[in-house]
């Protein structure tokens, strides 16, 4: 893909290229189950999903579900945690196991659970956790997992802007380290220093200006943002100066300045405020007009995908809609077809969350590719 990068920047001037964030933020979960502490951790979870899964009856899924009916009045079996994603699969398993802790300890202590099998010793020993490893690092798994589960499952959204992408990474730093530097926390140096390595290594993987650029200039993030105004002038001149000269781009900085004021100006918090600054998109649109150059870049940057879901998605759809039996549909009617079924979507999800109609342009833009 890299490669095909560079050939592409190569031929075409001004053309920037960036990865899909949530592969990134997948390979970066997968890379934290690599050390030999979450490796165990991950494999005593297999080790009952496999238990449960190949035992129906008395001493496996029968009795656990009578046990669970018995404690909360609901059953359940585990999750595998390697069958989904692993940023979600993984912490799903976690969290069923912390559950049913208390309701797995009973099942295999109880008389009638028959330990003289090998996978029933192990089982046991598994869930009895005779070294203290096991429960112990559940809850710190989950916590290590969760901002990454969470960044995965809002870029791969339909509502997600590139700005969220470096506000992703932002959140999972700040979690990772606060979890870290806990008096609470068992990780092993090993695991410590694994967990920073990752994340240094992913980072850098995934990272494009543009990501800083849009985080800078997306209303929700600009009071975390800490990156020097420097840096981001720079990479505003860089990312714009095929478009415009030298009078236009002093301007355009110019206006970034004005922007980093106004959120300061206790005058203007109002159109700083959470609810006012909810959608980016929608905020350039309504209070960028003081900043006429800037709001132009800002739009066309924050219109930007994050990820590629957006396209599968498209092409899912597509594939769906020009199926064999409708393969004569001409490609105007196919385009129309697609922007209602995505945007009757739109709808309603914005009944759903009460926000009013959903159907814009940009939703549009966003699954077509087209705008009229």
């Amino acid at each position: 893909m890299r490669k095909a990068w560079r050939l592409l920047r190569a031929r075409f001037h001004g053309l920037f290229t960036y990865g899909c964030a949530s592969h990134a933020f997948h390979l970066h979960a997968g890379d934290l189950c690599k050390t030999l502490q979450l490796q165990r951790l991950v494999d005593g979870m297999g080790v009952i999903n496999t238990w449960f899964s190949r035992h129906l009856g008395a001493g496996g899924r029968a009795t656990l579900f009578r046990l669970q009916k018995a404690a909360s009045g609901k059953t359940s079996a585990p999750p595998n945690p390697g069958r989904t994603r692993k940023w979600n699969g993984q912490v799903v398993s976690a969290e069923w196991h912390l559950a049913n802790h208390q309701v797995l300890v009973s099942l295999v202590t109880d008389a009638g659970f028959d330990a003289s099998s090998d996978p029933a010793k192990l089982l046991k020993r598994t869930i009895l956790d005779l070294d203290g490893v096991f429960w112990p690092l559940l809850p710190q798994f989950i916590t290590l997992m969760q901002p990454l589960r969470l960044a995965v499952h809002t870029l791969q959204g339909n509502h997600a802007k590139i700005g969220d992408v470096m506000g992703a990474w932002v959140r999972i730093h700040n979690a990772q380290m606060e979890l870290l530097s806990s008096s609470t926390c068992t990780f092993s140096s090993a695991t410590v220093a694994h967990v920073k390595a990752t994340f240094s290594a992913r980072f850098r993987f995934l990272y494009h200006p543009i990501h800083l650029v849009a985080f800078a200039l997306d209303p929700r993030y600009v009071s975390i943002c800490k990156a020097p105004p420097s840096v981001i002038r720079y990479w505003i001149r860089e990312l714009y100066g095929a478009e415009g000269d030298a009078h236009t781009l002093t301007q355009l900085v110019s206006e970034y300045g004005l922007f980093r004021a106004s959120a300061q100006d206790p005058a203007q918090a109002d159109i700083w405020s959470p609810l006012a600054t909810a959608d980016s998109i929608r905020w350039w649109r309504s209070w960028g007009d003081e900043f006429p150059l800037l709001k132009d870049f800002a739009l066309k940057l924050l219109s930007l995908p994050p990820t590629s879901a957006s396209a599968e998605r498209n092409w899912s759809t597509q594939d769906f809609i020009v199926s064999k039996r409708r393969n004569r549909l001409a490609a105007a009617r196919a385009e129309k077809l697609v922007y209602i079924y995505f945007n009757l979507r739109s709808i309603k999800h914005a009944d759903a969350q009460r926000l009013g109609p959903g159907v814009t342009e940009e939703a549009h833009h966003w699954h077509v590719g087209i705008r009229h």
